[in-house]
């Protein structure tokens, strides 16, 4: 991690009021923040793979947050690429919102079209709008890619290639997550 990345996220554990946390082995600097009875982390994860005799890797970014599941309520939202665009072109099927804009930019997956409409108000929708770059599902896997989770205990996440050097992205990114979280709490889809 580059020192400025470090100096932005010590800057928005700051301001947030959240715990820094610094890297330490083969584990990323992180953020902790408490929100209402959840804590939410912000840490980086690299991806590698080996393909033909030739290792890669990919950084990401990934918030978060464990929650207790009280209806099973998945969802997935993420940016539509040309891989999405060619999906949807073979028949890979998304559900729509009734926001034109939103629609056409994002691409989402729900078990639960009634619920996944009452989760997504206008404020939630402009939220994720803002970001460039975002995948934000309720997943099944610790961490995004690591042990499978019981389903009663999904976390909450976020995702994006690469890494953010932006305090005021950063905390956009804190206040999805809280609106997320609030408004599933209110839908009872959490406790």
């Amino acid at each position: 991690m580059t020192t400025e990345n470090t100096s932005t996220w010590k800057r928005f554990s700051l301001e947030v009021n959240g715990k820094f946390i610094e890297q330490e082995s083969w584990h990323s600097e992180k953020v902790l923040i408490e929100f209402e009875k959840w804590v939410i982390t912000f840490d980086h994860y690299t991806a590698y793979t080996t393909v033909l005799s030739h290792a890669a890797s990919k950084k990401y970014i990934r918030v978060t947050v464990p929650v207790f599941s009280q209806d099973g309520f998945r969802f997935e939202i993420y940016r539509q690429d040309l891989l999405s665009y060619i999906g949807k072109i073979v028949g890979a099927r998304d559900v729509k919102i009734g926001d034109g804009k939103f629609d056409k930019n994002f691409v989402i997956k729900t078990n639960d079209v009634t619920q996944l409409n009452l989760f997504l108000n206008t404020g939630i929708t402009d939220l994720i709008s803002k970001q460039t770059n975002i995948n934000v599902h309720i997943s099944d896997q610790q961490g995004i890619w690591e042990a499978k989770l019981p389903p009663q205990e999904p976390e909450l996440s976020f995702y994006a290639e690469g890494k953010i050097d932006n305090v005021e992205t950063l905390k956009s990114i804190l206040l999805l997550f809280q609106e997320m979280l609030k408004q599933l709490k209110r839908l009872k889809s959490i406790a």
